[in-house]
């Protein structure tokens, strides 16, 4: 009885100091108790994630988060094209879930009024599922078609965007948790010319992971999906990096693009 009033006693120590952090390390939680022996604060910790009071995210790495807590509000929020497209996959034998702006609504102070659905399917499913959405009256790109969206005149008709996956673990019944929502955001914005703006999409992260809506270690092993992971890491750590790192950037990204 007493060890669990210690544990507690702990953990609230944890949470008043990390609360505002997405992850702490097991190094910062022996700093945090430098007065107890760390072979203990390691114990304890263990001790904590097996009565699930904190999480274990990584080889020493800790949140007080659940790695799919950031949920979307669900299906009720979709839009009528979103819902109408959920439930014809609901009725599909391939693996699918919704991403992008539909499951983000609650983050966005703009939602675009007509938009192409992200619906995200595993690999060996692709062609069958945009053939059956196509033969359900659906306008559906691939990445392979990506460049009909750059026309005006086709881009306002599209009514979906099939992106592949692998990791169904990053969805739950169906939709996208948030991270992996936010990454399809910014790679149909980055790869697709969407109608979304970045400068909307830049605000969304900074918002995001200011509200711990969305989780770092998540989001870099989301960014493995389609292949974004490097750029995702370089973007998370530019607030890190020194000026004259940024401006060696800013310069030779000029270089480059006067080389295309």
């Amino acid at each position: 009885m007493r060890e669990n009033v210690v544990l507690k006693g702990k953990y609230q120590k944890i949470k008043e100091n990390f609360l505002e952090k997405q992850t702490f390390t097991l190094l910062e939680a022996k700093k945090l108790f430098l007065e107890t022996n760390p072979k203990t604060v390691s114990w304890d910790l263990y001790n904590m994630v097996q009565k699930k009071m904190i999480y274990k995210i990584g080889h020493g790495v800790y949140s007080l988060y659940k790695e799919n807590e950031n949920l979307s509000l669900g299906y009720e929020y979709f839009s009528k094209k979103t819902k109408a497209i959920y439930d014809k996959l609901q009725e599909y034998g391939y693996k699918t879930y919704i991403s992008g702006i539909d499951v983000l609504n609650d983050e966005l102070l703009h939602i675009p009024e007509n938009y192409p659905v992200i619906v995200v399917v595993e690999k060996n499913g692709i062609d069958e599922v945009r053939d059956y959405l196509f033969g359900n009256n659906y306008n559906v790109i691939t990445k392979k078609d990506k460049d009909i969206i750059n026309h005006d005149f086709y881009n306002n008709k599209i009514d979906a965007i099939i992106l592949a996956g692998e990791d169904f673990k990053l969805s739950c019944e169906g939709i996208a948790i948030k991270e992996k929502a936010f990454l399809d955001l910014y790679y149909v914005v980055t790869r697709f010319n969407y109608k979304f703006s970045v400068q909307e999409l830049i605000r969304t992260y900074e918002s995001m992971l200011r509200k711990n809506t969305m989780l770092k270690t998540i989001l870099k092993k989301a960014a493995l999906e389609n292949n974004i992971k490097s750029e995702i890491e370089y973007i998370m750590g530019l607030k890190n990096i020194p000026q004259k790192a940024r401006e060696f950037t800013k310069r030779y990204l000029e270089v480059i693009d006067s080389e295309i």
